[in-house]
């Protein structure tokens, strides 16, 4: 049983390489701010991505609309603005959220531009037929967090799997 020791390193290898690679938050899904939330006559959930905000990132807004009246059933013809504050009261972005720009299109979403580190008051707006309101939350923006562990990561895995093809070849 010679490739025993090289199935073995290959599923090392092949796990380690899963795990390396950073969740994608490209839509959808991250860290729940509002959970059904009456806003005028809607029922409103807010989730932004990724779930730990760090300065310098893109910031992904998903916005679910549900009418109130219809025992939350998703409204496709609402408009969803967002507009996000610093703690000086100064505003730091803006973004229309829609439908086209979701995978889901029973979700609005809209990509920010990259924030600095502080705390900011995201403000979402939703009008539509039912009415016209508002909900807030604050979201705390982290310092990077440093990419040398990716790099270190990297290094190890491409040791491993030259290891695996050595062993591999070595044993032939």
């Amino acid at each position: 049983m010679k490739t025993r020791p090289f199935l073995i390193i290959l599923l090392v290898f092949m796990f380690g390489l899963a795990t390396a690679v950073p969740y994608l938050y490209a839509h959808g899904g991250g860290e729940l701010q509002i959970a059904n939330a009456p806003v005028a006559g809607y029922v409103v959930s807010i989730w932004t991505a990724p779930n730990a905000a760090q300065a310098g990132e893109d910031l992904h807004v998903t916005v679910g609309v549900g009418s109130e009246a219809l025992g939350a059933k998703p409204v496709l013809d609402a408009q969803v603005d967002i507009e996000v504050f610093a703690e000086n009261g100064e505003l730091a972005a803006s973004a229309p959220a829609t439908r086209e720009q979701s995978a889901n299109k029973l979700f609005y979403e809209a990509d920010l531009p990259p924030l600095s580190t502080g705390t900011y008051r995201f403000v979402v707006t939703v009008s539509g037929s039912e009415g016209s309101g508002e909900v807030d939350f604050s979201l705390t923006i982290q310092p990077s967090a440093s990419k040398m562990p990716w790099i270190t990561g990297g290094i190890v895995l491409v040791a491993l799997g030259g290891t695996a093809v050595y062993l591999y070849r070595r044993r032939r």
